[in-house]
């Protein structure tokens, strides 16, 4: 006999419990404003980056032929201004042997790239222009030029954060020696 006091103080508990439940439900909460919902931010930007993210990007060249070697290192980290436009510093460093002759060759420049994205594709082209400074030495000669560059591309994004890039850029001689 005792197992049934149990059985009906638990099940009893059980009811109140539902029961508090229910005469809470069946109160009526004070009004609240209605506020519609935010509609989803459209993403303009290419890939997953957007304003203020930072693009970190690494290249490298290796040039060898009859006339001689050239090997190129560099980097690049850029800033997204808005959800199209970014500044981008790049530091390129270069190795020359041609013709029996070591030369040292460091090109750091400035860009502002706009990005154009195409709906629906993981391809972004863009265009744009900077300035930069050309050093080129060795142990006979130091020459340095402040240079023009316009620079274009496309950036293939293999996820939202990750993407292949191939530009072109042509070094406009401005002010040098």
């Amino acid at each position: 006999m005792k197992s049934i006091p149990r059985v009906s103080v638990i099940a009893g508990l059980a009811l109140a419990l539902a029961s508090g439940g229910a005469l809470a439900q069946t109160r009526k909460p004070a009004a609240k404003p209605v506020t519609p919902p935010k509609p989803a931010p459209v993403q303009t930007s290419p890939g997953g980056i957007g304003r203020g993210d930072l693009e970190v990007g690494f290249f490298g060249n290796l040039n060898d032929s009859d006339a001689g070697t050239i090997f190129t290192v560099g980097a690049a980290v850029g800033r997204m201004m808005s959800d199209q436009l970014e500044l981008r510093v790049t530091a390129a460093i270069s190795f020359a042997d041609i013709a029996g002759l070591s030369t040292f060759i460091f090109s750091p420049y400035v860009t502002g790239e706009y990005q154009f994205p195409i709906r629906g594709t993981p391809l972004v082209p863009y265009a744009g222009a900077g300035l930069g400074l050309f050093f080129l030495g060795n142990d006979d000669i130091a020459i340095y030029s402040l240079f023009a560059t316009p620079v274009a591309g496309v950036k293939y994004f293999l996820n939202e954060r990750t993407s292949f890039e191939y530009a072109l850029s042509y070094q406009v001689p401005v002010l040098g020696e």
